[in-house]
């Protein structure tokens, strides 16, 4: 019989190794934690500290959170030194590693984690300890849409640990009631969100929503700031936003500070809407499956936010059966886009 291939034979070594090398690094975590100097945020009233080799994630923070009101009850050590990447060839040919398998080794010890292969770039978690580690090889090496979804992975797990979950999703409410707007890129989650609190509405987030799924849907903010391009902005008439562009070409904006009526605290979801682009005079609203709702929901923020892919799908599913789903084909009139939301939400459809 053929021996295996020896790359075979390091996969089959792998759960051990990176289970090992994740609870080393993350001992390191806690122990530089006990000195160094923290930022603090507030998280859907989560407060965490946030540590840095080199001064960031800081410069990131601004505008995105509300501020702390209490002492951390979770804490992120960001560490760029590079110091980790001595460990890495024990580890085998991580390149090989899919997303599932890198969950299933580290669940073994409790952990989350998130490997990026290209920048040997790595996000880990200890729920028990509630301390989280973002190790790069230098401080440049940060992603370009890191500036404005900062610490996404991480701040995704320590909402895990209370028991929420952070879906990639917009929210719309009115009062203590509200929506999810769901979908792909480009599906019009961004420009419906707008449109409506540009028009009366009020909203919890534009791109992520931390949602607590049971017993009945729960969302709150996870950032603050919105974003949206120039044709976007001019279709709602809005004007006098001067905020530096993203790495799409986006405005990003804080919603407190142009909208300020609009942004609120918490929203009952009722239903989840999955926007399209229609062209109509006139929006509308028709039935969708529960199925279309979690293709919807499920693999966007599975994509985006890794670790543990199995509990963001069943979160996701928690969602969508709580609650109806229709799709909502979009008129080119933002006003009449918000009039439709009001009035779905006035109406207790859901």
């Amino acid at each position: 019989m053929m021996s295996p291939p020896k790359r075979a034979g390091l996969l089959c070594l792998m759960p051990d190794s990176l289970a090992a090398f994740a609870t080393s690094a993350l001992d390191r975590a806690e122990k530089a934690l006990e000195t160094a100097a923290q930022t603090r945020i507030c998280v859907a009233g989560v407060t965490v500290g946030i540590a840095e080799t080199t001064p960031k994630v800081v410069h990131w923070l601004s505008g995105q959170f509300d501020p702390p009101a209490a002492s951390p009850s979770a804490r992120i050590y960001c560490d760029y030194s590079g110091a980790y990447l001595a460990e890495l060839p024990a580890l085998g040919d991580l390149s090989e590693l899919s997303p599932l398998a890198l969950d299933e080794a580290l669940a073994q010890a409790g952990l989350f984690g998130s490997f990026d292969a290209g920048q040997n770039r790595w996000d880990l978690f200890d729920p028990a300890r509630n301390i989280g580690l973002r190790l790069l090889p230098h401080p440049e090496a940060y992603p370009e849409w890191e500036p404005t979804a900062p610490l996404a992975n991480l701040l995704g797990w320590v909402m895990r640990a209370k028991g929420r979950m952070v879906m990639h999703a917009a929210s719309l409410s009115l009062g203590s009631k509200g929506i999810l707007l769901a979908g792909p890129g480009g599906a019009g989650k961004s420009g419906t969100t707008l449109a409506g609190v540009a028009n009366g509405l009020q909203s919890v987030g534009d791109d992520y929503c931390v949602v607590s799924p049971a017993p009945s849907p729960v969302a709150r903010p996870l950032y603050r700031m919105m974003k949206q391009d120039s044709q976007g902005l001019a279709r709602v008439e809005i004007k006098g936003v001067e905020s530096p562009l993203n790495w799409q070409g986006k405005h990003v904006f804080d919603l407190r500070e142009v909208f300020p009526e609009a942004a609120v605290d918490m929203a009952n979801i009722k239903a989840i809407l999955l926007p399209k682009v229609s062209h109509l005079k006139r929006s509308g609203l028709t039935p969708a499956s529960a199925f279309e709702a979690l293709q919807a929901l499920a693999p966007s923020t599975m994509l985006q936010l890794g670790g543990d892919r199995s509990a963001t799908f069943k979160a996701c599913a928690e969602v969508v059966r709580a609650v109806p789903a229709f799709h909502l084909h979009l008129s080119e009139d933002p006003r009449e886009i918000a009039a439709s939301i009001r009035d779905f939400i006035q109406e207790g459809r859901s």
